[in-house]
């Protein structure tokens, strides 16, 4: 290792995931910046966990084991207790890293004012065959402008591609416990203290599957409600972006609601639009309420009553101009006029 570059801590994150865990580590140890721990600090897996890890027998690997499952929020912030790093990334169980993602962040920090790094990320499937691209992001910007472009949708960033100071997590108290949304919480807290740089090359191959807890949504509803809660407390480091948190926060809250309609999933659906409420919905999500809120057969009679006025409406030019022409014909005229607009 070398001596003249700063510690960097990869922290591991794992519960019953032993079919992933192995290419996340694997990532880990192979990255060409030299001076890396690994910590793993498994929320007590009821899998073959322990032996993926037994496995590898690497002195950089430092493994935790859990008694009970502490939960999400906890078991991150206690690879953060944990981490020796002057420097932390934390790298989801089920992604891989990228030989170089470490070294070419840890050179955006070059700068003293820099706070936070991230890097673009490859999606790829529960095959680890690749899908799409990230969407791109400015070389560099202040904090608050990618706190409020993150919070309009036009930054991705990924946990597993992001790296700050460790002592930057630990003076803002770790990861808040809102759930799903913590990362994000704590990534704009970090934000907020200085610059912000982006490295354009695919930093992480991040896998999409079922299993995502991002993709339960019903975690995804009670978590960003919790985050508006968390922004709007006057000593939150986001208080002052604390409107712009409960846009954002709705507007996932509103595409989860139709998502889980469009599934057939009313109770869920039904459950989503009142934390909408108590959010404050706008306009669209009150006509979405309406048309959702209607029980299954109300609302395909709804449906049905809509297309067959439509159809009615689109039949009566040609029946009324058929009946005008009858009476233009008798008169020697033969066709219904092309600007004919009568009722």
């Amino acid at each position: 290792m070398s001596k003249t570059q700063p510690l960097v801590t990869i922290a591991i994150p794992t519960y019953n995931r032993a079919g992933y865990l192995r290419d996340a580590i694997e990532s880990a140890l192979k990255q060409s910046y030299q001076n890396v721990e690994i910590i793993v600090s498994d929320n007590c897996s009821m899998d073959n966990t322990e032996k993926v890890i037994a496995s590898f027998a690497d002195p950089m690997i430092k493994y935790f084991r859990h008694d009970t499952n502490r939960g999400m929020v906890a078991n991150w912030n206690f690879c953060l207790e944990q981490a020796n790093g002057e420097f932390f990334l934390l790298l989801s169980d089920d992604d891989i890293l990228e030989r170089n993602a470490v070294e070419w962040l840890q050179r955006k920090f070059n700068d003293s004012s820099v706070v936070l790094a991230y890097g673009r990320a490859l999606y790829m499937d529960q095959d680890s065959r690749p899908t799409t691209m990230s969407l791109e992001s400015p070389s560099s910007e202040p904090g608050y402008e990618f706190i409020v472009n993150s919070l309009m949708r036009r930054r991705v960033v990924l946990p597993s591609s992001t790296l700050y100071r460790t002592g930057a997590a630990r003076n803002l108290g770790g990861y808040p416990d809102i759930g799903t949304a913590t990362d994000l919480a704590l990534r704009l807290s970090i934000a907020s203290r200085g610059m912000v740089r982006y490295n354009p090359q695919p930093l992480v191959r991040y896998r999409v599957h079922d299993r995502c807890l991002s993709r339960v949504d019903e975690e995804v509803v009670s978590s960003h409600e919790a985050f508006v809660q968390w922004a709007s407390k006057s000593t939150s480091p986001l208080h002052e972006y604390r409107e712009l948190v409960r846009r954002y926060c709705t507007e996932v809250i509103y595409r989860t609601a139709v998502s889980q309609a469009l599934r057939g999933r009313r109770d869920p659906s039904l459950a989503a639009m009142a934390t909408l409420r108590r959010l404050g919905s706008s306009w669209k999500h009150e006509v979405f309420f309406r048309i959702a809120g209607l029980p299954p057969v109300q609302l395909l009679g709804a449906v049905r009553r809509r297309i067959w006025s439509c159809l009615r409406t689109m039949a009566m030019p040609a029946r009324h101009c058929l009946a005008r022409a009858d009476i233009r014909a008798k008169d020697g005229l033969s066709r219904c006029p092309s600007n004919y607009t009568e009722y």
